[in-house]
């Protein structure tokens, strides 16, 4: 960003980083060598510790041997200084704890050492705003990991009021961040009973211990998998393709959708029929076990993450299905059945194996409708603290604008 685009007071100024502080590296550990679990003398901070918050999550800090560290020893960082990620997720930046002081850093992170006109928690706001994030992330080159070179980062302009007008700025965010943090904190806490109340009522809704229990494969008249085979897709083509990413708990999300060819439609059609009022269950991926009713009246085609479940509806309704199949308490059944390290799934024959409670329809539809009415009221709520949410970070960047124009 050149000069003239940094709206400032009149006793301000505007200098490039590498003006008013050193710019320093850190270093990745010799080849060969690994990071440690184990707790020695020598903390070593990667990327993944940085918190959003300008800080380092001492959760799961790891570390260094003696031999190791003689040979990075000058690449720690302290308390007075200023981290900087510039290697995959670039830009995240803040003061580590006094835990770590003088503990080694990554070599995909920077240490950004502040000349005396320049107060650290200050300089951690200025790069936490979207206008400087934005120059940061301009500044990065995109290769397959994107990365900010020390030269590019050291031109980036920033606005430097005096130091004790730094100070009082960080005062001021620091009291109203405190309180924009409980806000959302109380948002985050609403929302979740709002998802534990819903959860609970299904927990309810299918606790007769009455009723009969069915494998799905004796109730299902097919139970079947999209392709194996991964097909070419494009943004544009002339059937939709569904994968694990378009199911969502609120149906099947179109917004990033793909195609295939009428020629690889027919052919994965032909294995699997979806129609109207079936049940697609994700059974590969990390959000294997969600289900949803289809209601698109049309064709289209699938991957293998996805399950099909055809039934007869004078049997079974689908919604209820779907509620059950929903529950946490059918998720820790599917958990148990899982199969895969790297990639957890469940295989038709398990899902075919697997057990229901089969109420009678007319309790089905019942059931339906109790849950209805209640996921419509929890969904409000969730949209409300979910806004509330988005509010707080607004709110906070909107202080961090006002503040470096000196507006605050």
């Amino acid at each position: 960003m050149e000069n003239g685009e940094l709206k400032v007071k009149k006793d301000w100024e505007i200098k490039k980083l590498g003006e008013v502080c050193q710019i320093k590296g850190g270093k990745r550990i010799p080849k060969g060598k690994k990071l440690l679990t184990e707790k020695t003398l020598h903390p070593y901070i990667r990327v993944t510790d940085f918190t959003d918050d300008g800080t380092v999550s001492l959760n799961d800090i790891h570390y260094i041997s003696d031999e190791i560290y003689e040979t990075i020893k000058q690449y720690t960082i302290t308390t007075s200084d200023v981290f900087i990620s510039i290697a995959g997720t670039i830009g995240k930046v803040g003061i580590i704890p006094s835990e770590l002081n003088n503990a080694n850093l990554t070599e995909n992170a920077c240490k950004l050492i502040l000349n005396d006109k320049l107060y650290n928690k200050y300089l951690v706001y200025v790069f936490q705003s979207d206008k400087i994030k934005a120059i940061t992330q301009d500044n990065a080159r995109a290769n397959a990991m994107p990365k900010l070179s020390i030269t590019r980062l050291s031109n980036i302009a920033i606005p430097i009021p005096p130091l004790e007008e730094q100070k009082r700025i960080v005062k001021i965010l620091d009291e109203k961040f405190a309180q924009l943090e409980s806000l959302k904190a109380n948002a985050q806490t609403n929302l979740q009973n709002a998802k534990d109340l819903f959860q609970s009522q299904l927990t309810k809704a299918f606790s007769n211990t009455t009723w009969e229990k069915k494998r799905l494969g004796d109730i299902c008249s097919k139970i079947v998998d999209g392709t194996h085979n991964s097909p070419p897709n494009t943004k544009e083509g002339d059937y939709q393709y569904i994968t694990a990413k378009n199911i969502k708990l609120s149906g099947i999300d179109l917004s990033d959708i793909t195609y295939v060819t009428k020629e690889i439609h027919e052919s994965i059609y032909s294995r699997c029929n979806p129609e109207k009022g079936d049940v697609l269950l994700i059974k590969d991926g990390a959000t294997t076990g969600i289900a949803v009713v289809n209601e698109l009246d049309y064709q289209f085609s699938m991957l293998s993450s996805v399950a099909l479940l055809k039934f007869d509806r004078n049997i079974l309704d689908s919604y209820c299905l779907a509620y059950l199949l929903n529950s946490d308490e059918t998720y820790k059944r599917f958990r148990a059945k899982m199969e895969g390290a790297a990639i957890t799934r469940l295989t038709l024959v398990k899902i075919k194996d697997f057990e229901i409670p089969l109420p009678p329809l007319p309790e089905q539809k019942r059931i339906v409708k109790e849950l209805n009415t209640l996921s419509e009221k929890v969904r409000q709520l969730q949209e409300i603290y979910t806004k509330q949410i988005a509010n707080c970070d607004e709110l906070k960047q909107s202080l961090l604008q006002k503040a470096f124009e000196g507006e605050l």
